[in-house]
C-alpha cells in the first residue's frame, strides 16, 4: 500500500499523501499507516519507518486490546496530545 501511494505521490509533485484522500481506514498495521498519514501528516518515508517500528512495540499479543490502540495513538502523537495511559 505504501509503494502504491509513493507512486501516486510521484505523479503529483507537491501534494502530500494526506491531501489525496477524504477518508483513510485500515486494520492492524494498516491502521498505523493510515493514522500516520491522515492524522499526523507524515510523508511516505516517515510512515514506512513507523510501519517497521510500531508493530513490534504494540502488537505483542495475539489479541489487540483497546490499551494497544491507545498505545499506538500515544506513540503516533509523540505523547503530546494524550494524557497518561
Amino acid at each position: 500500500e505504501l509503494t502504491i501511494l509513493a507512486k501516486i505521490c510521484e505523479m503529483l509533485p507537491g501534494c502530500a499523501p494526506y491531501q489525496l484522500f477524504d477518508l483513510v481506514v485500515g486494520t492492524s498495521t494498516g491502521a498505523i499507516v493510515g493514522a500516520a498519514i491522515a492524522l499526523c501528516k507524515k510523508n511516505i518515508d516517515e510512515a514506512l519507518t513507523l510501519y517497521k517500528q510500531f508493530p513490534a512495540k504494540v502488537f505483542k499479543k495475539k489479541m489487540v486490546t483497546n490499551v494497544n490502540v491507545l498505545k499506538v495513538a500515544y506513540l503516533l502523537m509523540g505523547g503530546k496530545h494524550l494524557y497518561r495511559i
